[in-house]
């Protein structure tokens, strides 16, 4: 029973240390890699290729470290967003109303 207590303490102590470092993201305007990567669920190699493709947005200040504006990754994330049926039906009597 101790050690099943002791897992879940732990449990818990993993999880606040995860919900403080998305804060940190959500609260933070510029992200370092490691920040990104959290943000986008991608490893940092897809990361790196995405940026070198030019498919992501990012600044590289100094030549060296590269760095995202949370804001843009996430219009960047919300970039091809398809519309639902339900959304497409509305549309559509819309137009059939106003189109007569």
């Amino acid at each position: 029973m101790r050690l099943f207590e002791e897992n879940r303490f732990r449990g818990v102590i993993s999880t606040s240390r995860i919900t403080k470092q998305i804060l940190h993201i959500m609260e933070s305007k510029v992200l370092s890699l490691k920040q990104a990567c959290e943000l986008l669920g991608y490893k940092k190699s897809y990361v790196y290729k995405m940026t070198s493709a030019g498919i992501l947005p990012f600044s590289k200040p100094n030549g060296r470290k590269i760095f995202f504006d949370r804001e843009k990754l996430e219009n960047w994330m919300l970039g091809n967003a398809s519309t639902s049926l339900k959304e497409k039906q509305i549309e559509a009597a819309t137009y059939a109303t106003t189109h007569k």
